[in-house]
């Protein structure tokens, strides 16, 4: 990020994550602390361990006999296997987009994931955090940035909600954007408010210096 920000001759900037470029832009910020105006995590994690413990939440959620059958499933290697995707797929709908048809943008890039990074990092399944990132957790860092933050967070998404009030109360200069009825992607799911949400903060957090 900072190689492109150089080439490009850009002194300041503001700076969006979502998901996993959340925890990008935080280590950018981090690290880079002037070059950010301002910085919005939108549905995103600083406590990874919490995160997973979230998921499994969201799994039990599914009632126990499915639950252990997902568990059987991740520790046998046998995912594939249709009863389990058929449970995963119930967790994406409810957790990741609630939209019944989804964007042919959104099919496309789970088609097109990076298998081979992504279960490296992250894990081999959505709802399971095993990768080299599991123990990830910047929130003892978080009262040093003063940065202006908008926190973007939807009501259902997989990364649980309490994770990003966690986070608001831990930044200084912090506000938190709340989507009720949507998960993990509102700029899918309500794209109109959620433009309008960014658009404001933006404009009320105009390079001044």
């Amino acid at each position: 990020m900072e190689t492109v920000r150089a080439g490009l001759e850009i002194d300041r900037f503001h700076l969006l994550g979502q998901s996993w470029g959340g925890v990008l832009g935080l280590e950018y910020m981090l690290a880079y602390p002037s070059r950010i105006v301002s910085f919005i995590g939108a549905d995103t994690a600083f406590d990874l361990p919490a995160m997973e413990r979230g998921f499994e939440r969201k799994k039990q959620a599914l009632g126990t006999e499915t639950y252990s059958m997902m568990a059987l499933h991740e520790a046998s290697d046998t995912t594939a296997h249709p009863e389990y995707q058929a449970a995963v797929t119930m967790l994406m709908y409810r957790h990741v987009c609630r939209l019944k048809n989804w964007p042919e943008a959104l099919t496309w890039c789970l088609e097109n994931l990076g298998t081979e990074v992504f279960s490296a990092m992250f894990g081999p399944h959505f709802f399971q955090c095993t990768g080299t990132i599991r123990t990830f957790d910047r929130m003892d860092r978080l009262a040093t940035i003063k940065t202006p933050v908008l926190l973007v967070h939807g009501e259902h998404d997989y990364i649980e909600p309490q994770l990003a009030v966690r986070a608001k109360d831990s930044l200084p200069n912090a506000e938190l954007a709340f989507f009720a009825g949507c998960s993990h992607m509102p700029f899918f799911e309500d794209p109109g408010r959620y433009i309008a949400a960014l658009s404001d903060f933006l404009v009320r957090h105009k390079d001044v210096s």
